[in-house]
């Protein structure tokens, strides 16, 4: 199903100036990727293109575990295991 797949899927581009792009339930967001050693906040600045007023400006986090998985936390949601791709993943 299409629909569910979407609403299922999180993609995250953490870009080499600090900022992201993300899909989650098939809404763009935008922002600042703190980076940690095991850990990145993610803190969303826009959604569907829009700047969010001061103040709300909700945060996801990305945590690397232990066996090298990584899991993506965001309050609403249970915790979703990601995988790593690369622009090269994107061309086959």
């Amino acid at each position: 199903d299409p629909i569910a797949n979407t609403m299922s899927t999180v993609v995250v581009t953490i870009k080499s100036d600090g900022s992201f792009d993300m899909i989650t339930q098939g809404v763009p967001l935008a922002g600042v990727a703190r980076m940690k050693k095991d850990k990145v906040t993610l803190v969303v600045k826009e959604q569907l293109g829009s700047k969010l007023p001061p103040g709300s400006n909700p945060e996801a986090i990305m945590e690397l575990q232990e066996d090298g998985t990584v899991l993506f936390l965001e309050g609403r949601f249970d915790p979703v295991p990601m995988t790593r791709a690369t622009e090269d993943d994107d061309k086959s």
